[in-house]
C-alpha cells in the first residue's frame, strides 16, 4: 500500500508541474493508467468484488486515457 500511494504521489506531483512543464502531463497519466490497471484488477480478481466496486477505477482510467491521447 505504501508503494502505491507513494506512486499516487509521484502522479499527483506529475499533474502539478504539468502546469509549467506540459510533457510531464503524459507521464503522469500514464502512471494513472498503470494504477488504475492494477486497481480494477484488485477489485474483480483479487478482491472478488462485484464489478460495480470498480466503476471509479474504470473511470479514472478512461480519463487518463483521453488525458494522453489530447
Amino acid at each position: 500500500m505504501d508503494v502505491v500511494a507513494s506512486l499516487e504521489s509521484v502522479g499527483i506531483l506529475g499533474m502539478i508541474a504539468a502546469f509549467w512543464i506540459p510533457e510531464l502531463s503524459n507521464y503522469a497519466a500514464a502512471l494513472f493508467i498503470l494504477l488504475m490497471a492494477g486497481a480494477i484488477h484488485a477489485h474483480l480478481f483479487r478482491a472478488k468484488h462485484k464489478p460495480v466496486m470498480a466503476i471509479n477505477a474504470l473511470l479514472m482510467l478512461v480519463l487518463s486515457v483521453i488525458l494522453i491521447v489530447m
